[in-house]
């Protein structure tokens, strides 16, 4: 298996690998401006996508979003090989310099990978503001949702920390 980050022209491949193993009409899988402006890494020239291979074939694909110094996992599937996310998450985590890696919105079975992988993982609190149209103003709503899941980074005592990648919480 190899792993690498996402060229320009691979772009093509990574929208089809996602409308035929996640969703065919998703919207990444369709919105090549989209998928521009969420993944297009200009400074380094390529996509923030992590790609897993087998002899050629795509089997495996990770989108993260960078946030200054702050890594959001996105998007992950892979396909056939046990072991494939994690080693694809550990490829941004050995390849990439940053202070916190995280990802929103999780299911249960991702949330108990990545504690195994060390991370920190629970609820979270979503705060959103609503118009409140029988007094003309708004107010600021909560919500705690369950299945909502929030992982960040990996605490440095778990794993050798790389140079220039502090791991703490």
């Amino acid at each position: 298996m190899k792993y690498r980050f996402c060229k320009k022209d691979e772009i093509e491949e990574v929208m089809k690998f996602i409308h035929d193993n996640w969703k065919n009409d998703h919207i990444l899988a369709r919105n090549q401006t989209l998928m521009d402006w969420q993944y297009w890494n200009e400074k380094e020239g390529r996509y923030n996508f992590v790609l897993a291979r087998d002899y050629g074939i795509l089997v495996g694909v990770l989108g993260y979003i960078r946030c200054s110094d702050v890594i959001w996992l996105a998007l992950w599937k892979s396909i056939g090989f046990a072991g494939t996310g994690i080693q694809m998450v550990r490829f941004v985590e050995d390849n990439e310099k940053y202070t916190y890696i995280g990802s929103i919105g999780i299911k249960e079975k991702v949330e108990r990978i990545y504690e195994a992988m060390g991370y920190s993982c629970g609820v979270m609190d979503q705060f959103y503001v609503l118009p409140d149209i029988s007094r003309g103003g708004s107010g600021i709503k909560s919500s705690r949702i369950k299945s909502l899941g929030l992982c960040l980074t990996i605490p440095s005592w778990t794993r050798k920390v790389r140079a220039g990648s502090p791991r703490s919480i």
